[in-house]
């Protein structure tokens, strides 16, 4: 899957199928991926969807970008501060790193808070939709988690 920055190809990301390969995830060697947003040519409009990887970006549709992982650049903050608004749909194991980036953004930024462990591209577009429109301000996850545990266990 490639992916491009100001229409040049700039990177690529492929997945294992045979299950043979090292590693389930495969890009080409010298990669610079940490300087780029898959899909971020692509974007239209104030708000931005941050997802892990490549294929939870597209699982996710249109508004979506990746991140390569659950680490940001300096280069993909920049990029992301362009954005009104942004909205973080990393793993469930990602809260603490959301909150770090989200200090370095402008701009609104929410995260999702995760039904389940499943992630984005385990999902159906209409379900990543809704998870999406119920998204959180980052400062307000700790309340919304903690408050959603007590719930739990009432």
């Amino acid at each position: 899957v490639p992916c491009y920055y100001q229409g040049d190809v700039v990177t690529f990301v492929a997945r294992d199928l045979t299950n043979t390969a090292p590693q389930k995830y495969l890009n080409p060697t010298a990669n610079k991926q940490g300087d780029f947003l898959f899909n971020y040519d692509y974007i239209f409009g104030d708000h931005v969807v941050v997802a892990e990887g490549v294929f939870d970006a597209i699982a996710i549709g249109d508004s979506a970008v990746a991140s390569f992982g659950k680490s940001l650049s300096q280069r993909q903050l920049d990029l992301l501060s362009y954005f009104k608004e942004v909205i973080f749909y990393w793993d469930d194991d990602a809260y603490e790193q959301v909150e770090r980036y989200a200090k370095k953004l402008n701009g609104v930024v929410k995260t999702v808070l995760h039904p389940d462990e499943l992630d984005a591209g385990s999902r159906s577009y209409e379900e990543n939709q809704r998870i999406i429109e119920d998204a959180v301000l980052v400062k307000g996850v700790e309340n919304t988690i903690f408050s959603k545990i007590g719930r739990a266990h009432v």
